[in-house]
């Protein structure tokens, strides 16, 4: 649009509309004078089309204050929708020979208009007016008589026209339909409209492309006078189609590249309108019988479809929920949590699930599960369709084994903090006898005295068995059991096993044989202690159940690897054997063969669960083979990792380790426990000093006159209890910076998250009541150095200061420099480490790891590594607390004081009293 047009009209999408601007028309002079507004008339639009007939063009001088301006052509057109009532006009500058751009001009709005009219049309889900004014708009814009959509059925040979445009002005006696014109006559072109999918045009007396040349185009010409025909071919479906055919009686019309390319495109978005309502009934039958609930919703979450389903589900009738919001159904307290989704989700095309509660008609709520999908059309978004199940039974469903799975939960909590309290006040008491006893046995007694302490002895370590048994198995089942894999010699465990029970079967004069495979690696991965236990289980089972006869002890190799070792292994008996009706029964907890075996041999029927149990933990499984009366054949097969010599840790140290002059702290309440330690550390010449509780050790470890090399801590204490105490140790030794103390636990609960939680505190060891003596020496011995009593041993390095040193290239004053800059890393990761721990903040912890993982990694200290991995995994734990907290900052804090106390050794000594 020209200067002249700016001044005159504004665009209103496809439309042309009067500015207020002042203008005068002299129609006798075809003259257009432009005034200031402030003096001159305003003229409306309906003045200029008084002398601008429609479809005209014509030429105009425009004047300003009788000075020229220009020469422009105007040309009016109606628009091409039906019933709009409007007209385009554009103005060109020139004269009458410029006419042909100013009508290419207007036409090109025209077709936009009418395109965006479809669109709009197709947006209102109306189908059939989408037809009408897709005929009533190619009739017009062509200028065509008579304009039509006829469904093609080229199986059955029929031609049905659907709808129909007609020019009003036409003769109706040329505008008839081509319905009863036989569609065989038009074979080829039926053919050609199904393979090529092409428009063809034909005019009187014009040749046809040769795929239709069959001269039947030309005889419709002739009997229908039909002066030009275009058929445009669209929707094609399998036997059938539609075709727009638009024409003229009489003269030729031939159409322009612009025009061709405005039907096709009218087509294109009638095709998106037919796409879209076939997918929709498909939509509305599968629907109207489905179960689930099926619904549209406008823009604006009003219903503007559903289902039948809702009657059963909602209670409501479909077209007493049509026009209503869908959230005026939503319960109160999900409403907001929707909306914030819908708003969320509104610009994704990505189907997406949400639960919430819906009112029935009757008021009361169900819970429903619905699949939701953004509905869009051309690149807009149109609506929301949904598809959604009653789920309220399974909701109450999940809200009940929701409750259940926290009464299991509590259940097993009280269970395991029953049996703990137990298991310590069981230990306790038992601890004081088995101790006396191995202090009477020691003295000499009598022989009558010694049979009494024997039976005594015996009758203890069976309550002992049976405790053990029972917190076995209860670890055992709530999966807390954790399996080692270390390396150790074969043999020696075998032979150790022999010996213990060598006496038993004198005892009872039967043989006790082992048969060992000579081709058994000397050295295997696993866990020695769990298959002791196995081992010890099954061969103290043949050892009581045969009365004559031998027990055998085989291990064999049935399988081998460059890597690996399958060994099977047998316990062999000659006794009473097992009813062929009871050899699955025997391995269920708490059951024996039978009322009268249980009598006669006593046994609480724990030992061969126990035994099923952790071989399965360790991949096997245990057969029977028996026979009533002649005895038992227990077997397993194990597959386990070979080792090497070298890797065998021979680092428990004997009771030959003179201990004489060592000084320790005990801190332990119970008066009678208190009396068996120190009977034995008496008798092994340690010096030893008595706390009641736990800030009674603390205090007496913070006297500047003594040093003690060794503290045993009891757990449960009164005022303050070994864990605290700990801690207290620990917190104090950082600020003072004094040389640990080791810590040995004497603990009642053999529990691993008692055992992880004494490590944790910051204590070195433990010992398991009731104690045996030889554990004690060896545990006393192994965290002291008797030569020198009064100092802690040194710390093995932690550090691989190598990598510091290839870092720094060799070059001593970079290396200094890099100690420094690790030393307050790690300074400055304890602080973070510490604040993100006591604040239980998961992210936090997270975050401060991640920072600092080079640093710990390039230092390759693997405690440390290990703690901070945990610790990020505890925080995590709903039942993590500040005592838990507290215990991984001790414990944390104590390492990092020990890695930097290692980098200030390579200082040079005037740097190292800096760092300090």
């Amino acid at each position: 649009m020209n200067q002249l047009a700016e001044q005159m009209f504004c665009v209103e999408g496809p439309r042309l509309s009067l500015k207020r601007c002042a203008w005068t028309i002299h129609a006798d002079r075809h003259q257009i004078i432009l005034h200031e507004q402030t003096h001159a008339p305003n003229n409306n639009l309906t003045d200029l089309l008084d002398f601008l007939p429609v479809g005209s063009a014509s030429s105009w001088t425009v004047l300003r204050e009788g000075a020229f301006v220009q020469s422009v052509t105007i040309a009016v057109s109606e628009l091409v929708q039906a019933g709009e009532g409007g007209h385009l006009i554009c103005i060109t500058p020139g004269t009458e020979q410029t006419l042909s751009a100013a009508v290419s001009d207007y036409q090109q709005l025209r077709f936009a208009s009418a395109i965006s009219h479809i669109s709009d049309l197709i947006l209102s889900d109306d189908t059939e007016k989408v037809y009408r004014e897709m005929v009533n708009i190619v009739g017009k814009a062509l200028e065509m008589e008579r304009c039509s959509v006829y469904e093609v059925n080229d199986t059955q040979g029929y031609l049905k026209e659907k709808f129909e445009w007609v020019d009003q002005e036409s003769d109706p006696s040329r505008t008839s339909s081509l319905v009863s014109y036989p569609l065989k006559k038009f074979k080829n072109a039926t053919e050609y409209f199904r393979k090529e999918k092409k428009w063809l045009v034909s005019h009187k007396n014009q040749p046809l492309p040769l795929l239709v040349q069959d001269g039947s185009w030309q005889l419709l010409h002739e009997e229908m006078d039909l002066g030009s025909i275009y058929a445009f071919p669209f929707h094609f479906r399998p036997g059938k189609y539609l075709l727009l055919i638009a024409h003229r009686h009489q003269e030729l019309h031939r159409l322009s590249p612009e025009e061709l390319e405005f039907v096709e495109a009218v087509i294109k978005q009638v095709s998106i309108s037919l796409n879209q309502s076939e997918r929709e009934n498909k939509y509305r039958f599968l629907s109207e019988n489905s179960t689930d609930v099926v619904l549209l919703l406008d823009l604006h979450g009003r219903y503007k479809y559903i289902s039948q389903a809702a009657k059963e589900v909602y209670g409501y009738e479909p077209d007493e929920l049509l026009g209503r919001e869908v959230f005026e159904f939503v319960h109160p307290d999900d409403a907001a949590d929707l909306h914030a989704l819908f708003a969320e989700k509104r610009a994704e095309q990505v189907p997406f699930m949400k639960r919430y509660r819906r009112r029935r008609k009757d008021g009361t709520y169900v819970w429903m599960e619905y699949t939701v999908k953004m509905v869009y059309r051309n690149r807009r978004l149109v609506g929301v369709q949904a598809a959604g199940r009653d789920i309220t039974e399974r909701k109450r469903v999940e809200e009940a084994l929701v409750v259940a799975k926290e009464q299991a939960e509590a259940l097993a909590k009280t269970k395991e903090m029953f049996l703990s309290t137990m298991s310590h006040e069981i230990r306790t008491p038992l601890n004081a006898v088995i101790g006396f006893v191995h202090l009477l046995l020691d003295e000499n007694p009598r022989p009558d005295q010694r049979d009494t302490l024997n039976a005594l002895q015996f009758s203890a370590k069976q309550l002992y068995q049976l405790l053990n048994d029972i917190l076995d198995l209860n670890k055992i089942d709530a999966g807390k059991i954790a399996l080692e894999s270390i390396a150790f010699k074969f043999q020696p465990l075998l032979e150790g096993l022999e010996k213990s029970f060598v006496l038993r079967a004198k005892q009872k004069s039967i043989a006790l044989r082992t048969d060992i495979d000579p081709a058994l690696p000397e050295v295997v991965q696993g866990d020695p202690v769990r298959l002791m236990q196995i081992l010890t289980n099954l061969l103290s089972n043949a050892i009581k159940f045969t009365e004559q006869g031998s027990v055998t002890l085989r291990a064999q190799v049935e399988e081998e690897t460059d890597t690996h070792v399958w060994i099977r292994f047998s316990v062999i008996d000659t006794g009473i054997g097992i009813p062929a009706d009871k050899r699955d029964a025997i391995f269920e907890s708490f059951t024996q063969a039978s009322p009268d075996i249980a009598r006669r041999f006593a046994g609480t029927g724990l030992g061969l669960a126990i035994t099923k149990k952790l071989i399965q933990l360790q991949g096997g499984d245990i057969a029977v083979e028996s026979v009533e009366g002649q005895g038992s054949t227990f077997s397993f097969n194990l597959k386990m990792e070979k080792g090497h010599p070298d890797q065998v840790q021979e680092n428990e140290a004997k009771a030959t380790v003179d201990l004489t002059g060592v000084r320790l702290l005990v801190a332990e309440d119970n008066e009678i426990n208190r009396e068996v330690v120190g009977r034995f550390l008496s008798k092994w010449h340690i010096k030893a000093d008595y706390a009641l509780n736990g800030q009674e050790a603390v205090d007496m470890w913070e006297q500047p006159d003594v040093a003690y090399d060794l503290l045993l801590m009891d757990l449960h204490m009164p005022h303050c209890d070994g864990f605290e105490a700990a801690a207290k140790i620990r917190a104090l030794e950082r600020q003072e910076a004094r040389a640990s103390i080791p810590i040995v636990a004497f603990t009642a609960s053999a529990s691993s998250a008692v055992q992880e939680k004494i490590l944790q505190a910051g204590m070195d060891d433990f010992i398991p009541k009731p104690f045996k003596p030889v554990e004690l020496y060896n545990v006393i011995a192994k965290h002291i150095r008797p030569q020198t009593t009064t100092e802690r041993p040194p710390m093995p390095s932690q550090i691989n200061f190598s990598n510091l040193v290839e870092i720094s290239n060799d070059d001593p004053v970079f290396l200094v420099s890099l100690v420094h800059m690790y030393i307050k890393a790690l300074r400055q990761f304890e602080k973070e480490i510490r604040e993100a721990l006591l604040m239980a903040s998961h992210d936090r912890v997270r975050e401060v790891s991640h920072r600092h993982w080079g640093t710990l990694l390039s230092l390759e200290v693997e405690a440390l590594i290990k703690l901070v991995e945990s610790s990020k995994q505890q925080v995590k734990d709903p039942n993590y607390d500040s005592y838990q907290a507290t215990a991984l900052v001790n414990r944390i804090a104590e390492l990092v004081g020990e890695m930097i106390r290692e980098l200030q050794t390579h200082l040079p000594d005037d740097q190292e009293s800096l760092e300090r």
